[in-house]
């Protein structure tokens, strides 16, 4: 009802239902965006999650290269493929939730895409047991396994 000088009115109709809830806002960034491995054709990111999530879940990411979509994902990690080796890239990712998207968060530089360089290492187990003397200048060759990376060339 209402009521003023001129006297008591009707009551109003019924108003709608009005859900009240704390303010929700697009999430803040992710908060460290890396490269973790590149292989000739590809890159994987890694991030970790916004400080500020909107006052809503992280519903998603969004990838960017050359700030166009590259892929969006549910996970922090993420490989973009078919790239071109020996070129250079650059990466960031947006944090979603149902307020929107967040400003995006760039890796630390820009990437250029290659096998990574992995060194090799060689099994001398065989040989620490026993006592090795040689006159300095004098050649020595020892036979070991290589594993991990190319073979020495040397």
């Amino acid at each position: 009802m209402a009521e003023n000088k001129a006297g008591v009115g009707p009551p109003s109709g019924v108003s709608r239902l009005i859900k009240c809830r704390d303010p929700v806002h697009p999430p803040g960034p992710p908060t460290v965006v890396k490269v973790i491995d590149t292989s000739k054709t590809s890159v994987t990111l890694e991030w970790t999650t916004p400080v500020f999530d909107g006052g809503l879940e992280i519903i998603g990411y969004i990838i960017e290269m050359f700030w166009r979509e590259a892929g969006q994902t549910k996970q922090l990690t993420f490989t973009i493929e078919g790239l071109t080796e020996n070129n250079e890239y650059e990466f960031r990712v947006r944090a979603k939730n149902d307020a929107g998207y967040s400003q995006p968060r760039e890796a630390f530089s820009s990437v250029i895409i290659k096998e990574p360089q992995i060194e090799p290492t060689a099994d001398l187990s065989g040989i620490t047991k026993q006592l090795i003397t040689c006159k300095a200048g004098s050649n020595i060759r020892i036979k070991c396994c290589w594993s991990d990376g190319p073979k020495p060339s040397w």
